[in-house]
């Protein structure tokens, strides 16, 4: 192993030991298939370790996901409910986040104990808001993060419950293995997951091919709006709340449909534009890919994530007026 992630390790277990009575996990708002997938990894490490874990977030997990173990046990945050849960827990884990501020109602609460907080996270620039971490901003997921942390401080809990959490993650975070990050090493770990009991197809169908009729009427008039913008270089899709309503859909069936962008020759960079709800939040994905980067871009409306994929939402303007600010902050960029 890497030996910044061996020391790392061994720091987590120091700042574990001894173990805890009970733990909170949580994850970022809208969470994705890393985000439920090494949740959920995690609680089932814990269990096997003998520590209660619950697992506490922002948003109600994807119809998609439901299907993953221990997903049906995740908790939706209230306040008058959970804010005595966690001040009463041993320890916090916040998965796949790297800003308290992605916790949404959360974050407030959460901010209260840093000391007993833990990171584990593989999204660059990480704020101060905890006292351990597991971080490797070059993992495929935080997915693959649970899988180090089991295999090289817990072998024996690997399960197949567990191997499929991980397998979804890491599946999702590399879009099926197709992302720069994938290696030999990548598909090592899947043989392993493997046989423990992923189960990669039924997994696959489960995530993936589940879609209503709504959400397929949705992608066709998401494309509908694709335009290029910078001699080709970049693709926006502009999507209106009206969109969501007529589809009878909803904003977080939007996901992965900004990839579609980056189908089209010539395209260093695509971006999703839409508008969250009739008030005017808007909903920024960024995707690109070679040596054109998003992160920054997204940083600078106030998200983040990684290097080729990010995200933000922002209340600067109408749907029109962030789709030109956008448009023109990428081409500043690309004239740089």
């Amino acid at each position: 192993m890497y030996e910044p992630l061996r020391d790392q390790i061994d720091e987590l277990i120091r700042f574990l030991t001894p173990l805890p009575s009970s733990a909170v996990i949580t994850t970022h708002m809208q969470p994705d298939a890393d985000a439920i997938g090494s949740a959920c990894a995690l609680k089932g490490i814990l269990r096997h370790l003998g520590v209660d874990a619950r697992v506490i977030n922002e948003s109600v997990t994807p119809a998609n996901l439901r299907f993953l173990p221990e997903a049906d046990s995740i908790e939706v945050y209230e306040s008058g409910v959970h804010d005595a849960v966690i001040r009463e827990t041993s320890v916090v884990f916040c998965c796949d986040l790297n800003d308290l501020r992605r916790t949404g109602r959360m974050a407030g609460e959460l901010a209260k104990h840093k000391a007993r907080t833990v990171m584990i996270d593989h999204h660059v620039d990480p704020q101060p808001f905890y006292s351990a971490s597991f971080h490797d901003i070059n993992a495929t997921s935080t997915a693959e993060l649970m899988f180090r942390l089991a295999q090289e401080s817990f072998p024996h809990v690997m399960d197949t419950p567990i191997a499929t959490n991980i397998y979804a993650g890491v599946m999702s975070d590399t879009g099926s293995f197709r992302f720069p990050r994938v290696t030999a090493e990548t598909h090592r770990m899947i043989a392993v997951l493997l046989e423990q009991g992923a189960d990669p197809v039924d997994i696959y169908n489960r995530m993936n091919n589940t879609w209503s009729i709504g959400k397929t009427r949705l992608l066709g008039a998401v494309l509908s709006t694709m335009a290029l913008h910078c001699d080709g270089q970049v693709c926006t899709m502009t999507v209106p709340y009206s969109m969501i309503e007529e589809t009878g859909t909803s904003v977080e069936e939007l996901d992965g449909m900004v990839h579609y962008t980056l189908s089209i020759a010539g395209v260093r960079c695509g971006v999703l534009i839409a508008e969250r709800n009739p008030e005017n939040e808007i909903k920024l994905s960024f995707r690109s890919k070679g040596d054109f980067t998003v992160n920054d871009i997204a940083k600078s409306f106030g998200g983040g994530g990684h290097i080729y994929a990010a995200g933000a939402r922002t209340t600067m303007g109408t749907l029109e007026d962030v789709r030109s600010e956008v448009i023109d902050r990428i081409t500043r960029k690309l004239a740089s």
